[in-house]
């Protein structure tokens, strides 16, 4: 099998190909032979080919007349459709057109507010950086004057604290009666153990003048204030601590 596939793969290897003179004579040669094989279908058959022939001149007028309807309404149909593509290309180009035209005339309305703004407010000029940190400025001010006034009720309760004492020196009034209070009545010490039994303990303002017996950094749970330093009365003197602190 093997050496006959390779002998026809040589064989049709060697062959050339037709020229044309060769293929027209082999046409020739088949209509010669073949006479009959051209021969109409009414002619081959006499008896039908009245009928045949009328069939095929009605299916003729038929077809063409289905072809011609068929022709108009592909026709108007791609007219309807080109007339659509070119309503919406122009639509769309007026929608363009109309954006393009109110963006220039905020464009107009904003250079004229501008230089009218600049007429009123000559720090305009000094560019967007020194406006914004301007304009941050003055909501911080505002942000603290009004949540300074949403707390000042809360204030007011707990007056009557210790974090409000007038005779503080190293409170100011504005710290007491402002947001920057926030009712904190103590201020929390400093506690670090250096070595056993020692302790460092430093206090933001005041002196420490004495500590309890129960020993720096021990808290025990029936004590009232608790790692915090000079608690004092609002009628004690400034220089005296309260010995209730406990570290």
């Amino acid at each position: 099998d093997v050496s006959d596939a390779e002998k026809k793969k040589k064989w049709a290897s060697q062959m050339k190909p037709l020229e044309d003179n060769e293929i027209e004579q082999a046409e020739l040669d088949i209509h010669d032979l073949h006479p009959i094989a051209d021969t109409k279908f009414e002619v081959a058959f006499p008896f039908i080919g009245c009928f045949f022939t009328l069939f095929a001149r009605v299916w003729k007028v038929v077809s063409r007349a289905l072809w011609a309807a068929y022709s108009m309404l592909i026709c108007k149909r791609w007219k309807k459709i080109k007339e659509k593509d070119i309503q919406e290309q122009l639509v769309k180009q007026l929608k363009l057109q109309k954006k393009h035209l109110h963006i220039k005339q905020k464009e107009v309305k904003a250079n004229d507010q501008f230089m009218q703004d600049r007429t009123k407010d000559p720090f305009l000029q000094f560019g967007f950086g020194l406006i914004a940190y301007r304009n941050l400025l003055e909501a911080l001010i505002a942000g603290f004057f009004l949540l300074s006034c949403l707390a000042y009720p809360a204030m007011q309760i707990y007056k009557k604290g210790q974090g409000y004492d007038p005779a503080d020196p190293g409170i100011s009034k504005l710290d007491r009666m402002t947001l920057g209070n926030l009712g904190y009545s103590t201020v929390q010490c400093l506690l670090v153990t250096t070595q056993f039994d020692k302790l460092a303990l430093q206090c933001p303002y005041g002196h420490i003048q004495n500590v309890v017996p129960q020993g720096i950094g021990i808290n025990s749970m029936s004590l009232k204030y608790k790692d915090f330093c000079l608690v004092q009365d609002s009628s004690a003197p400034t220089d005296v601590n309260n010995f209730a602190c406990s570290s």
